[in-house]
């Protein structure tokens, strides 16, 4: 999902679901497989069904 200099990518890990926002410039592109890396000073994590944040 394009909007401006980021990209919002909705990705899947085995079970998950991931929502992350990213530079628009990585060129990634919609059914391409990605490695992920996730800087955890930048990472929030919520619960699926409470939304509370877990990390």
């Amino acid at each position: 999902e394009p909007m401006g200099d980021i990209v919002t990518l909705y990705l899947t890990a085995g079970a998950h679901q991931i929502v992350a926002t990213i530079d628009a410039e990585t060129g990634a592109r919609d059914g391409e497989a990605l490695d992920v890396v996730l800087d955890l000073d930048k990472t929030h994590l919520f619960d699926a069904d409470t939304e509370q944040a877990i990390y």
